[in-house]
């Protein structure tokens, strides 16, 4: 998209039923609350597979709704949108196979959070919650295990002091430190910008050039590869 140009024009008119990675991009705008992927969600109900929202200017709850249009979601990024335990919580999986339908995004592999005002304890729960232990039985839900969560280093470091987690790295899963983009910060110096990238056909990737959190082994091991 142009800069300057809100994509919303774009979002009130297309119809994408094939939809299977979107990336939307919006930095400077006044706006406190941007409301045009909802209907476009609602409207095409898409298999959508990656999200990621930059600078978005949207809130929680409706972050979560737009989420629940998106069972088979495997790749979540979002930064520049307030998150606090409340997206997290309606993150976390409740593990009962009796009520599977009540769970956002059931198949989320990979997820990044950027902006952080959530608790030590929401985004434990949410791991664990979502880390299926390869050696653990089997079970009728439909989901899939988390492998990778990007975030802030000081919410990585809370992480590693608890043995829950520690685990989760010894058997697999992957913490990588949050860095905005260098496109991003270039962006946040104009006074607008908007850049809107879908894809009806690729399912999309996963960069993880920042350094991830994995533990090697011994009683202190050195995260940080």
């Amino acid at each position: 998209m142009y800069k300057g140009i809100d994509p919303c024009l774009l979002f009130d008119q297309i119809f994408l039923p094939s939809l299977a990675t979107l990336k939307v991009t919006m930095y400077g705008f006044s706006t406190s609350e941007w409301q045009h992927l909802l209907p476009l969600l609602k409207r095409s109900r898409p298999p959508l597979l990656s999200l990621e929202l930059d600078g978005v200017p949207m809130t929680e709850q409706t972050l979560i709704e737009c989420l629940s249009y998106m069972p088979k979601l495997t790749e979540l990024t979002f930064g520049g949108i307030d998150c606090s335990d409340s997206t997290l919580v309606a993150l976390t999986v409740d593990n009962d196979e009796g009520v599977p339908s009540a769970n956002l995004c059931p198949l989320l592999q990979v997820i990044g959070i950027g902006t952080s005002s959530f608790s030590a304890i929401a985004l434990k729960n949410m791991i664990l919650s979502r880390w299926v232990d390869p050696a653990a039985p089997t079970t009728s839900l439909p989901r899939k295990s988390l492998e990778i969560v990007r975030c802030p280093a000081f919410e990585i470091y809370s992480a590693l002091s608890d043995p829950a987690i520690v685990n989760c790295l010894r058997n697999g899963l992957k913490m990588v430190e949050w860095e905005a983009d260098v496109d991003q910060e270039d962006d946040e110096d104009d006074d607008s910008d908007s850049d809107t990238d879908v894809d009806d056909t690729d399912d999309g990737g996963y960069d993880t050039e920042e350094e991830d959190w994995e533990e090697e082994g011994g009683d202190d091991p050195d995260l940080l590869q």
